[in-house]
This record gives structure tokens, C-alpha cells and sequence, in this order.
């Protein structure tokens, strides 16, 4: 189906105005765009024709008119009815007015370049520096695309709260008005098309809120869609700190030497820029279509034992190359235990906030809630193991090099055929204690995804899911996904099983040399750490917040239990 637009030529010389015509109707043609032109010799007749007719989706303009006429007056006119218009200001003159560029773009047009760059060659060099009519055509396509009015090409935004607050954010630039919605979906449209190059006909992207980056990042998986091939995807970050970017761009870079190309998605070759606003993206493309581990699970056609699978297929396989022996380092016991500020202050305050309803009959009825608020704190401040006569832990612990920032939003599931997992995003990959990684995952499955419903808003739900949350080491949670008596077992549990009862295996505690005497305590304490950084998360419900932190006072009880030598439960 061909794609049809208004365009509008003002020039004095009526040759050069047709010259322009036919050299865009060639271009066009290759990408199957036909444009409707009207023509203007002067200022006066270019904005009577603006005033009168439907707004126009292109305009080329000449600098230089008659009656010492310039096309600013134009521009006006043109952002004023026709606001999404695309506008090239061309010179033949150049050397005479040699701020024209810069007092058409301060003005609202798209570009303004001079006369002799437009051609019909197809100019060999980057697409940023070409201006023949081949690439003109081009970038006028992804400009109407980027405002909504591609045509073949339709960008689609899912209706979540996570996408709407990245819109919003992504269109308010300091200092803005107007319509921010409308503004945050351009600026979101146009990093899209820049790092995927998107030129397809007939393609439909979905786009789809992932999660929060470092540095107020955005993080979203696009799916593109199209008749007769199969559904491919990317995920794309999106910043206002480019230096930001590229640094988690060489981070990715190393992750994956280690990790390897099949198991984690890299960032393509270089960080793009929207070229109307301060924002830059990154794109991690990948053919086939896939969900976040966190939609996965809950799916109703997703098994149990599809889910222990693809949590084997996580830990004994795609992390399995970060515990190799060149990785490994000792750390300070002090520093692992540190919280960094911003944690530190967070834990502060979710303490003193849910301290009065933690313990209420009426609130969480968390028993001997005031004893476990005052153990994290201990924690937490004086960075030591809470209790009376709590044996020295050991002054080192063994750091691998871990992902880093483990969770169901940058783990993506082949949605289609055998479910596989691949990993995106590794910014935070580094060194880090060797149950960082199945830790941080852990925790966030308890706390969001295994807690959804009306039933996870209530305070009785707290005491029972506590009991779960506090019960990550071999203990009864559930029966192991390939027992057939654990047909009722849920996804995010039997993948929580398999975890927790492999985790000597997955977790390679024998090659670390760890005995249980050494990795008991610091397991439950990595649990604790955990349960207490994402329980004191801004934004997090009320009952979730208050399960993190119990959960987070109860390991720390077992650690010190372990310490002590006491009995603990087995592991599978």
C-alpha cells in the first residue's frame, strides 16, 4: 500500500522548485511514497497556501526569496498550523549568509543545508552526512514515522503504568511545555528507528516497559512484527548520559566475553542519539521474539518443570563461566556487609516508617516485630551479625565476578517452541559475593512476581509469605518440580526450588572450597542483605516492604544460627 503525504516547495526560481520536485518523486518511489506538492514563489503565497490548505507533512524551503524575503517567516507559519512537519531549508548562497543553518534550525526546521548537496547519487557515506534525495527521502520517512504518521511502519507503546511514566519522563525536558505525552512517545519513536534501522514495510513494533536503569535510565524491549517472517525483538536503553551508556556499553562488552554471545545479548556497536533532544539509546537486538522471566512465569501455559529448566539452564550453564578461578578474589567481611548511602538511608526510613504497623493485630501481626526491627538496625549501622555472644565471622569471603543486577526484567524467555533464556543488560557486571547473583534473583521473585493479586495488598498475607520468604535454604518450600507430586506447584516456585535445592551445584560451592560450616552463614546473610535492600525500595507496596524486611531479620537469625553451629536444615 503506497504512503501518501502533502508537501510544500517554496522557491523563487520555478526550475529549481522542479528540480526538487522530480529528484524526491525518484526517491520516494524506491520506498514506495507518493507526495502530493504545492508550489509558492514568495513568503505571501507560501503562508496564504499554509492558512488555507490541510496541514502539510514536508517543506522545502529556499532561504533566499524575492522582495528581500527570507523562509524564517515561513518556518513560523509552518511550527505554528503544521507543528509535525518536516522542514529543509536549502541556499544556493550560502557564502552570503553564513548563519542561515543555525537561524533556521533555532527556528524550527528539521535542517538546512546548501543547494549543490542535493542529487540524485546515492552518496556512499554515512546517512548523517548525505544529503542526496536517496537520503533526504529516507530521513523525511523517519521523521513522519517518528511523529506518528509513518504509514507502513506503526510504533505501538503498551498501556502500563511502567510505559506511561517513561513517556512522561522522556517528555519532560527541563524547561517544556505542552503536550508531554505526545513529546516522550516522538523522543521514544525516533531512538527506536535510530538504532534499529527499521525500514521495512508493513513492520509493527510493540513496545514494552522492562525497568528502570542505572542513572535514571529507561529500559524497554521492542517486538517487531511482520506479515510472512517471524517476530524478532530487541531491548534498548535510553539515557540522558551518554557517557553513562557507553560505559555500561564496554561493561556489556566484557560480560560477554565471559559469558558468552549465546547466553547474553549484546549492545549493538555504538550508543545513538535522538537528533531533536539530549537523549541517547542503546539497542541489544536478537532475532527471536521473547518475554521477561517475570511474565513467563505467571503465564497460565507456562509448566512447572519448564520453569526448573530454565532455571538450570540460567545457573548450571549461562552463569556458570563467572565462577571460574581467574575470576575469583577475596573481599573485606566489613565491606561486603556495608550498605552503600543511598541503601543505607533507604533502610533507615522504611524502618521508622513501618516499625507502628508491624507488629499491630491490625497490621502486619509480625510476632517479636519491635526485636527483628532492631536487629536490622544493628545490622544495617554497625555492619555486624545482631545477638549476644555472636561468634567472629571471618575477616574474608570469596567474590566472584557476578552479573550484578540479577532480576526477572533482564532475563528474557524464547516465547515461542522450547523455552530459553537469555540475559540483556549487563551494566552491573563485576566482582561481587558468589551468592549475589541467585540472591538478588530470589529475592525479587518473592517480593514481586510471587506476590500479585489483591491478596498480595493484604496485611494477612504477610506472616504466611514471611514463613516462604525466610525458608530459602532446603527447607519445606514446596515440593521439587520433577516430583509428580508437585503438579500444584506453581512456576515461580518450582524455579525457586530448583534454585534453592541446587545451589551447591549452581552456586559451584565445592570448587570454591567453601565447606558448609563456611557458606551456611553467608548464604542466609546474602538473603538478608538482599531482603533488606529491595524490602526498603522506594515505590514498593506497603506489604511487600514489610516482608522484605521481616524476611531480611529472619535470615539474619539463621546466619547467626549457622555460625553457632547449630542445626540447620539439609539441602537436596
Amino acid at each position: 500500500m503506497t504512503t501518501q503525504h502533502r508537501g510544500l516547495i517554496v522557491d523563487d526560481h520555478e526550475e529549481q522548485a522542479e528540480k526538487i520536485k522530480q529528484g524526491l518523486k525518484i526517491a520516494f518511489k524506491k520506498i514506495d511514497v507518493v507526495v502530493d506538492w504545492k508550489f509558492a514563489d514568495s513568503a505571501l503565497k507560501a503562508c496564504t497556501l499554509i492558512e488555507d490548505e490541510e496541514p502539510f507533512d514536508i517543506a522545502i524551503l529556499d532561504y533566499e526569496l524575492e522582495e528581500s524575503e527570507n523562509a524564517l517567516s515561513v518556518v513560523d507559519e509552518l511550527r505554528d498550523k503544521a507543528p509535525r512537519c518536516y522542514i529543509l531549508v536549502v541556499t544556493g548562497v550560502g557564502h552570503d549568509y553564513p548563519y542561515f543553518a543555525e537561524l533556521a534550525r533555532n527556528r524550527g526546521a528539521a535542517a538546512a543545508i546548501h543547494r549543490k548537496q542535493l542529487t540524485l547519487t546515492k552518496s556512499a557515506t554515512d546517512e548523517v552526512e548525505s544529503w542526496d534525495y536517496h537520503h533526504l527521502a529516507a530521513r523525511i520517512s523517519r521523521h513522519l514515522t517518528v511523529q506518528g504518521w509513518g504509514g507502513k511502519l506503526n510504533v505501538e507503546f503498551a498501556e502500563t503504568a511502567g510505559m506511561e511514566s517513561m513517556l512522561y519522563q522522556l517528555g519532560t525536558p527541563p524547561g517544556a511545555d505542552g503536550d508531554v505525552r505526545a513529546r516522550g512517545k516522538r523522543v521514544a519513536r525516533s531512538l527506536i528507528l535510530e538504532c534499529l534501522g527499521e525500514r521495512d514495510l508493513h513492520t509493527t513494533l510493540h513496545v514494552e516497559h522492562l525497568t528502570a536503569g542505572k542513572s535514571g535510565a529507561f529500559v524497554c524491549k521492542v517486538r517487531g512484527e511482520q506479515p510472512g517472517r517471524a517476530n524478532r525483538s530487541s531491548v534498548i536503553k535510553m539515557s540522558l548520559n551518554r557517557a553513562d551508556l557507553e560505559s555500561e556499553h564496554r561493561i556489556n562488552k566484557d560480560a560477554a566475553e565471559v559469558i558468552g554471545d549465546g547466553a547474553l545479548v549484546k549492545f549493538a556497536d555504538r550508543a545513538r542519539k535522538d537528533p531533536q533532544s539530549d537523549y541517547w539509546a542503546l539497542a541489544s537486538p536478537f532475532a527471536e521474539d521473547t518475554v521477561a522471566l517475570d511474565r513467563w512465569l505467571a503465564h497460565p501455559g507456562t509448566l512447572p518443570t519448564q520453569a526448573g529448566a530454565v532455571a538450570g539452564e540460567i545457573f548450571g550453564r549461562s552463569l556458570a563461566p563467572l565462577f571460574q578461578s581467574s575470576l575469583r578474589t577475596d573481599q573485606a567481611t566489613d565491606s561486603w556487609f556495608a550498605l552503600s548511602p543511598v541503601h543505607l538511608q533507604r533502610v533507615r526510613e522504611a524502618i521508622s516508617a513501618y516499625r507502628p504497623v508491624w507488629g499491630l493485630p491490625e497490621g502486619a501481626a509480625v510476632p517479636g516485630a519491635e526485636g527483628l526491627a532492631t536487629e536490622l538496625r544493628t545490622f544495617a549501622d554497625d555492619r555486624t551479625l545482631p545477638g549476644t555472644n555472636v561468634p567472629p565471622v571471618p575477616k574474608k569471603v570469596t567474590y566472584v565476578h557476578g552479573f550484578g543486577d540479577l532480576h526477572s526484567g533482564n532475563i528474557l524467555v524464547r516465547a515461542t517452541g522450547q523455552p530459553w533464556p537469555r540475559l540483556v543488560d549487563a551494566s552491573g557486571y563485576g566482582p561481587q559475593h558468589w551468592a549475589g547473583d541467585a540472591a538478588r534473583l530470589l529475592v525479587d521473585l518473592v517480593l514481586v512476581v510471587r506476590r500479585t493479586g489483591a491478596g498480595s495488598m493484604l496485611w494477612s498475607s504477610v506472616v504466611a509469605d514471611a514463613e516462604f520468604a525466610g525458608d530459602l535454604c532446603g527447607c519445606d518450600i514446596g515440593p521439587h518440580p520433577t516430583d509428580p507430586a508437585g503438579a500444584e506447584t506453581s512456576p515461580v516456585d518450582a524455579f525457586i526450588g530448583e534454585v534453592v535445592g541446587r545451589r551447591q551445584e549452581f552456586l559451584h560451592l565445592d570448587e570454591l572450597g567453601l565447606r558448609e560450616a563456611d557458606w551456611h552463614w553467608q548464604w542466609h546473610t546474602a538473603l538478608a542483605r538482599e531482603f533488606l535492600r529491595q524490602g526498603a525500595r522506594p515505590g514498593l507496596m506497603p506489604t511487600s516492604a514489610v516482608l522484605g524486611l521481616t524476611a531480611a531479620a529472619r535470615h539474619l537469625g539463621k546466619a547467626v544460627t549457622a555460625l553457632r553451629g547449630g542445626e540447620v536444615p539439609p539441602g537436596r
